[in-house]
C-alpha cells in the first residue's frame, strides 16, 4: 500500500489497487473504492459533503462503493444547517465519553501528529477553522469546557452537566429523528415494512414507527394522528390502496409535513388517479436492495440525513 492524494478531500491517503479497483484509506473520509475505469467526478464545492457522507455510511466490513451515481445523488442532498453540524459534533463527543468528566483530546492544528482530521467529516465542516468555530461556540454556551492540556499541547475538553442535559433534551424531541409509516396492515404486506421501508429509513438516519408497533390506550385513529404530529415526516406506502393511508397522508399534508409516497410496481395502476402525477417512488418487490437504496436517497434528498443510528 502506497501514499496517494485522496480522490475526495485531497489529503494524503493510503492507496492500493485490488483487481481493477482503486482503494483509498483516508483518515478523513475513511475507506472507499471505485473502478479504475470509472473514476467519479467531484466538483470543488461538493467534496466536503461527499467526504462526510462516505464516513457516515461506512460499513466496517467493506469499503464504501463510490460511483458517479452516488456522487450525483449526494449532490441533491441539502447541506446540513449549523445546528445539525453542532449536534453531530456533540454526539461524537458523547460517544468518546464513557463516564462524566472524561477528558477528550482534540487537536485541530493541520500539521499536528494527532490532528483530529475526522472531526471535519463528522460535523460536515470544510476545514479545521469551522471545527474550531463550533468548539468555541459549545464552550461559550457551557456545553463543553476545556480541561488540562494534552501531552502534545493539544486541547482537552469534557462535556458539562448542561451539555449532557442538552443532548438528553434533543433525544426527547422525537420529531427530530422520527418518521411515521402509513400503510396497509394486511399480513401479506408486513414485508413491505420489515424488509423495505424500515431498513431504508434507518439507513437514512431515522427511527420509524407504525401505529401497531406502539402500545396505547387511545382509539387507533387518535394514536395515528398523535404519532403523525410527533413525526418529522411521513412515508405513505399505497400498496393495497387502503383509504386510511390517503387520510393519514392528507392529515400530514395539512400539518405541512413532508410526505413521501411509495407503491409497489404491480399496484401502481390501482391507486387513486388524482395522485399519480406526484413524484411517487415505485419499487420492485423482486429487488428490495434497490428499493431500499432508492427510498434512502429519496429521504435524504427530501428531508436531509437524520441522527438515528442502529446498534
Amino acid at each position: 500500500m502506497s501514499i496517494k492524494e485522496c480522490h475526495v478531500c485531497k489529503m494524503p491517503s493510503e492507496f492500493s489497487k485490488q483487481d481493477f479497483n482503486l482503494v483509498f484509506k483516508c483518515k478523513r473520509c475513511t475507506n472507499y473504492i471505485f473502478p479504475e475505469g470509472d473514476i467519479p467526478r467531484i466538483e470543488n464545492n461538493l467534496w466536503p459533503i461527499v467526504s462526510s457522507y462516505i464516513r457516515e455510511h461506512q460499513n466496517p466490513n467493506k469499503p464504501f462503493q463510490l460511483t458517479q451515481d452516488v456522487v450525483d445523488s449526494i449532490r441533491k442532498i441539502p447541506y446540513p444547517p449549523v445546528d445539525e453540524k453542532i449536534h453531530k459534533l456533540m454526539a461524537w463527543l458523547k460517544k468518546q465519553t464513557d463516564h462524566p468528566g472524561k477528558l477528550i483530546e482534540i487537536d485541530t492544528r493541520d500539521n499536528a501528529i494527532n490532528s483530529n482530521i475526522e472531526l471535519m467529516a463528522i460535523c460536515y465542516a470544510k476545514d479545521n477553522v469551522e471545527v474550531d468555530y463550533f468548539l468555541n461556540h459549545l464552550t461559550e454556551t457551557g456545553f463543553i469546557k476545556k480541561g488540562s492540556p494534552g501531552p502534545t499541547n493539544s486541547v482537552r475538553y469534557f462535556i458539562t452537566v448542561t451539555g449532557f442535559n442538552w443532548l438528553e433534551s434533543q433525544t426527547r424531541k422525537i420529531n427530530t429523528d422520527l418518521c411515521f409509516c402509513a400503510m396497509s396492515f394486511n399480513d401479506n404486506h408486513n414485508y413491505i415494512y420489515n424488509d423495505f421501508i424500515q431498513p431504508a429509513a434507518n439507513k437514512a438516519g431515522y427511527r420509524i414507527m407504525r401505529v401497531d408497533e406502539h402500545p396505547h390506550n387511545d382509539g387507533i385513529v387518535d394514536k395515528i394522528l398523535s404519532l403523525i404530529r410527533q413525526s418529522k415526516f411521513v412515508i405513505c406506502d399505497l400498496t393495497g390502496n387502503k383509504d386510511g393511508v390517503y387520510y393519514e397522508a392528507g392529515f400530514a399534508k395539512g400539518l405541512e409535513k413532508n410526505v413521501i409516497f411509495t407503491c409497489e410496481n404491480d399496484h401502481f395502476k390501482k391507486i387513486h388517479f388524482d395522485i399519480r402525477h406526484l413524484n411517487l417512488l415505485k419499487w420492485d418487490k423482486n429487488n428490495l436492495d434497490e428499493a431500499i437504496e432508492k427510498l434512502q436517497w429519496r429521504i435524504e434528498g427530501t428531508i436531509g440525513r437524520g441522527f438515528f443510528q442502529t446498534d
